[in-house]
């Protein structure tokens, strides 16, 4: 656990917790009913749509597919992708973090079989851009802001390491007109990559930041700074197994990212609960 401690932090067992579900579970949300707690519309939603994309990967997993899901993208510029065999609108729409509606519009489709060795249109950045260093900015952050890889960055730059000076201005690349490339080196341009842990056993039933108790059996992790009751999607990257989880802790590491996972979502990635394993991250769903 590279000598970190959490020993401070409380037992506080809650036994009307409100559960974050796994596969086939019954994911209807439930309702704490400790007095004073009410949980927000938002919150419901995010456990909500966790129940649905946990049940989902675990499903394609049986059948061979993928459930990798990009973060958004938000320009309407293009680049072209290859498609390859097997490749389906609803995959193509998860990995990148898009709708099928908005890929079948700038395609001019609706719907239908596409065909392997085909040009594709997909949503993509293809101009740079600037930005100001603020204080307490880093890399990082300024990377998952903008959904471009911290190498990237420090390519753009000709950077080295990773400090910053307020004030400065980094060049903030674009991902460009790419013929050809691979689904899954796309969906992995915006991934944020470090390293995850599994919670040690004598963390159940221990408090969280979001105020829950840990349960072993629920698709959670921690993270340095995500809004907690984000959904992410995290795949280990020598298994490629992937998966999808809420963020309901405070991480001790931001650079480099290392998170604690629970052990539900550790046997799904095949992770070692002896080892830190590597992993890609990326935020799903965010909750304000």
């Amino acid at each position: 656990m590279n000598g970190r401690s959490r020993s401070s932090r409380m037992v506080s067992p809650l036994p009307e917790h409100s559960p974050i579900c796994t596969p086939g579970q019954n994911c209807s949300p439930h309702f704490s009913k400790q007095k004073g707690w009410v949980m927000s519309n938002r919150r419901i939603a995010s456990r909500s749509l966790l129940c649905i994309l946990v049940s989902v990967s675990a499903a394609l997993l049986l059948i061979g597919g993928s459930s990798a899901y990009a973060q958004e993208i938000e320009s309407a510029d293009t680049a072209t992708y290859i498609l390859q065999e097997g490749d389906t609108l609803y995959e193509l729409a998860v990995k990148l973090g898009t709708s099928i509606e908005l890929l079948e519009e700038i395609n001019e489709i609706n719907g239908g079989v596409l065909r392997a060795g085909g040009e594709f249109l997909i949503p993509a950045n293809k101009s740079s851009t600037s930005y100001v260093v603020r204080p307490g900015d880093t890399l990082m952050a300024i990377s998952r802001r903008f959904g471009v890889s911290v190498t990237k960055i420090q390519r753009a730059n000709g950077m080295s390491g990773t400090g910053l000076q307020a004030g400065a201005t980094l060049v903030i690349p674009g991902q460009g007109v790419r013929l050809n490339v691979s689904l899954d080196e796309l969906g992995s341009e915006s991934a944020m990559e470090g390293f995850a842990v599994v919670y040690p056993e004598i963390f159940e039933n221990r408090l969280m930041t979001n105020g829950d108790a840990y349960d072993p059996h629920g698709y959670t992790i921690s993270h340095p700074n995500f809004p907690l009751g984000s959904i992410v999607w995290v795949r280990e990257v020598a298994s490629g197994r992937e998966s999808f989880a809420e963020v309901t802790d405070r991480g001790f590491s931001e650079q480099p990212l290392l998170i604690d996972v629970s052990r539900a979502l550790a046997r799904h990635l095949l992770l070692d609960p002896s080892q830190e394993a590597r992993i890609q991250i990326r935020m799903v769903y965010g909750v304000k």
